[in-house]
């Protein structure tokens, strides 16, 4: 469990809006889009609690994959995160996080959102110390074919190499045994479970 500099439980507080409150904004600002995240409140939940108990993200950079419309990457920055980077592949999403931003009144440079295949960003020049995957953006119809796993592995190699944490929040027994491969070949362990989130450790001392 995180400490603060008084040897306290660390807990750690949103700069502008709690949880409820983002979850409420969020909904308002979606429903013009017929987009709600009703399916996504337990993963806020649980991504709440672990940053109010167990992680402190005050000045982290964080990464969220497969970010959709942004949700998670916006508590994340609530939470206090340093810089946070959403990316995704499709377009109208990346648009409704960016359009979100704003109506949140989010001038600030801190959280940025990129229309992007992920195997196309160069990850060794950018340096993040949390992971954030809660999208199953992998297809697992591909996890058994040779040169898939070898792009994902060379994705990994550069990506988490240097980070802190990994986060992963899947409802799919395929995805977390693969990623639990993965991030065990890189000398991560599981750190902390809660519920369906899979808090990993990078144990390479960096």
């Amino acid at each position: 469990m995180q400490l603060n500099h008084n040897g306290e439980e660390y807990i750690s507080y949103p700069k502008y809006i709690n949880k409820d409150e983002l979850i409420n904004k969020l909904n308002e600002i979606y429903s013009d889009k017929n987009y709600h995240i009703s399916d996504s409140v337990d993963l806020i939940n649980n991504l709440t609690y672990i940053y109010q108990n167990y992680i402190n993200i005050f000045d982290y950079n964080i990464l969220d994959i497969g970010c959709n419309i942004g949700t998670y990457s916006f508590l994340s920055y609530f939470n206090n995160a340093k810089y946070v980077e959403g990316i995704d592949f499709n377009c109208d999403f990346i648009n409704i996080a960016n359009e979100t931003k704003n109506k949140l009144n989010i001038n600030d440079t801190s959280i940025k959102f990129i229309n992007s295949d992920i195997f196309d960003i160069n990850f060794k020049t950018k340096n993040y110390d949390v992971v954030l995957y809660f999208n199953n953006i992998f297809w697992d119809s591909e996890f058994d074919k040779f040169d898939y796993n070898l792009k994902i592995h060379k994705l990994f190699n550069s990506l988490i190499r240097y980070n802190k944490y990994f986060i992963l929040g899947a409802n799919f027994d395929s995805t977390i045994e693969y990623f639990n491969n993965i991030l065990t070949k890189h000398k991560y362990t599981k750190y902390y479970i809660y519920k369906d989130m899979i808090v990993y450790k990078n144990n390479r001392g960096v």
